[in-house]
């Protein structure tokens, strides 16, 4: 009887294991996601609306735009090599949103006016670029690593959000579709 009584209490003592290390697993997972969230950029968070001046010395909103717009966000930094990297699929996307209504198209650079300009001036960047005034906004925007291609609707939701090398027809194809929707 001691024995039965024995084997019956390391049965349930290893079904007790079993389900613990489960529900690790999920708040593992779960605890994951919500860092993931936290430092990335995804479609569906809300950002917020900042006032930027641009290398021509213009004040635009970012974050918001009329009834319907959307914005094409592109945060970088004059020392990022993925940045460079992703210049020329950007200036192909810009070139596409020329034929789309209610489409603004940015560069956000992270550094100061004057390394960003010579940087602009010597990869013959045409769209505005715009600087970011206060750090703080780099990480509500989860732009604080970069390159970041980011969609805003006019309501300041993400449609869509990528950090790294933006190159390829599929991240075209991607952005665009956002840009419609």
């Amino acid at each position: 009887m001691t024995q039965r009584l024995s084997y019956g209490a390391l049965a349930a003592a290893l079904v007790l294991v079993v389900v613990l290390a489960r529900q690790q697993q999920i708040l593992r997972a779960r605890y994951d996601d919500l860092n993931r969230r936290f430092q990335t950029p995804h479609a569906g968070m809300f950002v917020p609306t900042f006032r930027a001046a641009t290398l021509d010395g213009d004040s635009v909103t970012i974050g918001r735009t009329g009834a319907g717009g959307r914005q094409l966000l592109l945060f970088l930094t004059t020392t990022c090599p993925f940045c460079i990297q992703s210049l020329e699929s950007w200036r192909t996307l810009a070139a596409a949103c020329d034929s789309l209504t209610g489409v603004q198209v940015y560069a956000v650079s992270l550094d100061a006016a004057a390394e960003t300009r010579l940087y602009a001036d010597r990869h013959r960047l045409r769209m505005p670029v715009a600087f970011v005034p206060e750090a703080k906004l780099t990480v509500l925007y989860r732009a604080h690593r970069v390159p970041v291609t980011m969609v805003i609707d006019s309501a300041g939701r993400v449609r869509y959000a990528r950090r790294g090398v933006f190159e390829g027809r599929e991240a075209r194809d991607s952005v665009l579709a956002a840009l419609r929707s």
